[in-house]
């Protein structure tokens, strides 16, 4: 079998704010050790904080704390190598590893140079699993560079490496990205505005969009809540002299 040569957690709407660039960019062993430390303290905190929601009864705040205590617990586990490297030089002989996983990050390296190093160290046989996401919000630790439809996604790999399957996992059904897409919006506004847009109908939202621009629902996101949920965004630059 394959040494595990690092951990990737992957970025969330609800990931707990640790250093998760500490993992992603394979830094020496000791800070690795420090980061899963972390984590255990971080499962000890979440599972004190949720035996007081759940007297609570709120279900969404019980089942946002269950998530968490699940990914913390994954990482307070690592016990594999760590290796200083890229996606783009991954420090791996060729044909050296059984599987390559990368789960929810592979959009922050998605380009053609890694696809290429994942390609060369797997063996004759290895198996990629790889989820990326497509309509998601702005998310992720430290950036999210990257969304990619199915299509992108086969391009990338299928010169490559035989495509055995193509699916949408049950927890990336269209249903995450459109409560995801509610919760963030519901989170930034304020008052009789988040009421008006929480009393929405969705019958509503089957109007155009031109008709529900001016509603204060709309005009009032921050530039920052834009930018998560926008639907593009456009960028205008110069050539200097």
């Amino acid at each position: 079998m394959a040494t595990p040569t690092t951990a990737t957690p992957s970025g969330s709407p609800n990931s707990a704010s640790l250093p998760f660039d500490t993992v992603l960019r394979g830094y020496e062993r000791r800070q690795v050790d420090e980061y899963v430390a972390k984590a255990k303290d971080e499962v000890s905190k979440l599972k004190e904080e949720l035996a007081k929601e759940e007297t609570k009864s709120k279900t969404y705040d019980i089942a946002k704390l269950k998530a968490q205590i699940a990914r913390m617990q994954i990482v307070s586990q690592f016990d594999g190598e760590v290796r200083p490297g890229s996606a783009e030089a991954i420090p791996l002989p060729d044909a050296s590893v059984d599987a390559v996983f990368a789960a929810q990050a592979f959009h922050w390296f998605a380009t053609d140079e890694a696809v290429a190093e994942i390609a060369r160290v797997l063996k004759p046989g290895g198996k990629l699993i790889c989820c990326v996401p497509f309509l998601q919000p702005l998310h992720g630790y430290p950036h999210h560079y990257y969304n990619m439809t199915g299509e992108g996604l086969r391009a990338l790999f299928e010169r490559r490496l035989h495509i055995d399957r193509h699916i949408v996992p049950r927890s990336t059904l269209p249903l995450f990205s459109l409560t995801w897409f509610v919760q963030s919006w519901a989170r930034v506004l304020r008052g009789d505005v988040r009421e008006q847009f929480l009393s929405l109908r969705m019958s509503d939202l089957l109007r155009q969009p031109e008709e529900l621009q001016d509603e204060r629902w709309v005009t009032e996101l921050s530039d920052e809540a834009n930018f998560e949920l926008a639907s593009a965004t456009m960028l205008f630059a110069h050539k200097e002299a």
